[in-house]
């Protein structure tokens, strides 16, 4: 499998044509079977390739991504987990980094599928702890915070933030739902930035409402994630 290849394959998976639709699904599948470190690799460069012809297959390669890390089957589900973090460190450093370089993506159907990808990473990652203590993913909530809080004054800044914010949303929301305390010290930071991000004079009129919507889901899921750490406390 390579770029090219994927790319054909990923457009052919959204073909009218069911037959067509069909054996692309059939390739991608044993595309990740077969060689699932390369499968993800691609399927991330692909959603942050910004000279990619064709939005509608950036899209795909997050879904893809995305699904490739969860399963409403929590067996599977861990299953998944384990096998991202069973993954060579430079491989999942590379499709990190392009799932957060698409976040500046001039396109917002691109952006939101780095969010998910980056939120579904992020529960797996973020709870893991080294030797000193650190997360594997220890630069993930200061960059998504920094954007928030201090974006460029650019189209590509403003989007940036709406995208970090979005992001922070999603990450907040999986995590309150898990027994761990790993956001727990950025949790005043995160408020400080939602916060931030509903700054009127930051926002474009049609974002206000997704940025409400975005603020009182962090807010709702950060309290959780405070009671949740005061709840272990007590253990």
């Amino acid at each position: 499998m390579n770029a090219a290849l994927l790319r054909q394959i990923l457009t052919g998976a959204q073909s009218a044509d069911q037959a067509t639709r069909t054996a692309a699904e059939e390739q991608l599948k044993q595309s990740f079977f077969t060689d699932p470190a390369t499968h993800l690799t691609l399927l991330g460069n692909e959603l942050s390739d910004e000279a990619a012809p064709n939005m509608q297959t950036r899209q795909l390669a997050g879904l893809l991504l995305k699904n490739c890390m969860t399963s409403k089957d929590h067996a599977q589900a861990v299953k998944l987990a384990n096998d991202w973090m069973g993954l060579d460190p430079n491989t999942r450093t590379q499709i990190k980094t392009c799932s957060v370089q698409a976040l500046g993506s001039g396109h917002k159907d691109v952006r939101l599928a780095a969010a998910q990808v980056i939120s579904k990473i992020a529960t797996i990652e973020l709870p893991k702890r080294d030797g000193t203590g650190r997360s594997q993913w220890e630069d993930l909530m200061p960059t998504l915070l920094q954007w928030v809080v201090q974006p460029e004054m650019s189209p590509v800044g403003m989007a940036k933030k709406e995208a970090a914010l979005n992001t922070i949303g999603y990450i907040c929301e999986e995590i309150a739902d898990l027994e761990t305390d790993c956001l727990q010290a950025k949790s005043n930071e995160i408020l400080t930035a939602v916060v931030a991000g509903m700054r009127a004079e930051e926002q474009v009129e049609n974002s206000r409402q997704f940025q409400a919507s975005v603020v009182h889901k962090c807010c709702d899921s950060v309290c959780r994630i405070k009671m949740s750490s005061w709840l272990l406390s007590r253990l």
